[in-house]
């Protein structure tokens, strides 16, 4: 069973993914990035109320917990290889 913050993780990855395979492969100027934006706002929010973290972080500290998400989802793809229907 998957926890929230795996879904989470998964949701994010693979928006990230749909962002960059729509920055190599269109020809559109721009991308929306506002999905991403939003599983961001929500992570963010969701633990700044249970009292987890901060509402306002550095750089570091956001470049820190992105860097951890990316992780968590392969590491979380890589133990559900038999489903590939994740990615």
């Amino acid at each position: 069973m998957r926890t929230v913050k795996v879904t989470r993780n998964i949701r994010f990855m693979q928006e990230l993914r749909y962002l960059f395979a729509l920055m190599i492969g269109s020809q559109k100027k721009y991308v929306d990035p506002s999905k991403a934006v939003e599983i961001l706002k929500e992570a963010f929010s969701s633990s700044a109320s249970s009292g987890v973290g901060d509402s306002q972080q550095d750089v570091s500290e956001f470049q820190h917990k992105l860097l951890e998400w990316l992780e968590d989802a392969f590491k979380s793809h890589l133990c559900r290889s038999s489903s590939p229907s994740l990615w």
